[in-house]
């Protein structure tokens, strides 16, 4: 059952989902519209699940699951893994590439990959305050309080020097 993704309780599990590219304004229209429908029809052993979904800089997808009520099971984290490589084949995009980063830099922001996070370091783009999109977070109460972190307290900081 879908829930609007502003009341998902703090302790609602998220799957974070970084795209190798931009998605264009379309995509983001038509993954918007396939996420819904997804989360109403969720489930887990025939019991629907709480869920909601955020796109995110039209780059990073997030799904959310609020436990209390059921939990996500193996078969359904499975269902929702499928869809999302159902995607990647129709938009010809990458999503489980967890080494992409996501500096929020204005109309600039846009997945990068660690080579070229490191190069946009060196050059002076990005340094240790760009906010990076917390893609890490594993549930809401993580999301709301550091929806984006510091580079300096990014897992991939000390991979840059």
């Amino acid at each position: 059952m879908f829930v609007n993704w502003n009341e998902m309780p703090e302790h609602a599990r998220l799957w974070n989902y970084t795209s190798s590219r931009l998605l264009g304004e379309d995509e983001v229209a038509a993954l918007a519209v396939a996420c819904h429908k997804f989360c109403n029809e969720w489930a887990a052993h025939g019991s629907p699940l709480s869920a909601s979904f955020q796109i995110e800089h039209a780059c990073i997808l997030r799904f959310a699951v609020d436990e209390s009520t059921h939990a996500a099971s193996g078969c359904s984290i499975d269902a929702s893994v499928k869809l999302v490589k159902e995607w990647e084949e129709n938009f010809k995009i990458g999503f489980f590439n967890r080494m992409l980063s996501v500096p929020v830099l204005g109309s600039e922001t846009r997945p990068y990959e660690l080579d070229e996070l490191k190069h946009a370091y060196e050059a002076g783009i990005i340094d240790e305050e760009t906010l990076i999109s917390n893609t890490t977070a594993v549930q809401m109460l993580h999301l709301n309080h550091a929806s984006a972190l510091p580079l300096h307290r990014w897992w991939a900081y000390s991979r840059l020097k």
